[in-house]
């Protein structure tokens, strides 16, 4: 047995869970930003006017032989495509085993297979990353350590 080292699949619940609490506010938005919340900006995104309708928008890197899970901007019209990761594969796990032989396996290149079969992925677009993931020095990542040059527990971090 492998037992994964992440827990990618709390993102997809989340967002699951997001998919069925925004049907009724569809109608009130023309876009949607989903993000982490560990996220810290050093600058705000493109604004909403200037990035054309009918694309999904995706910071540059991060990608993981997918694409990247971190933050994405979409029209109304692909909300609950773009969501829509985990009910298909739990649904129909059959019709998902393509994903097996992936080059990888992680949060990333599941999202790009869902993507694909939910006929958003060629619409794709990248924009350069404003934000980078912030931890601090206890953090229990399985990943990697956090590292805050110049500074340690005696500051707090």
């Amino acid at each position: 047995i492998v037992v994964p080292k992440g827990s990618g699949a709390i993102i997809y619940s989340l967002r699951w869970f997001a998919q069925n609490a925004l049907e009724p506010l569809l109608p009130f938005y023309d876009r949607f930003v989903f993000t982490r919340i560990d996220h810290l900006y050093f600058c705000a995104d493109p604004p909403l006017e200037t990035l054309p309708k009918g694309s999904i928008y995706v910071p540059i890197g991060a990608d993981w032989s997918g694409v990247s899970d971190r933050h994405v901007i979409c029209d109304r019209e692909d909300v609950m495509k773009v969501l829509n990761v985990l009910p298909p594969i739990v649904e129909h796990p059959a019709k998902h085993m393509d994903f097996k032989n992936a080059q990888a396996h992680n949060t990333e290149t599941l999202l790009k297979f869902a993507w694909k079969r939910e006929g958003v992925f060629d619409r794709v677009k990248r924009y350069p990353r404003n934000m980078a993931i912030t931890a601090v020095s206890t953090d229990t990542t399985r990943w990697k350590k956090a590292v805050i040059p110049g500074f340690g527990p005696a500051h707090g971090l």
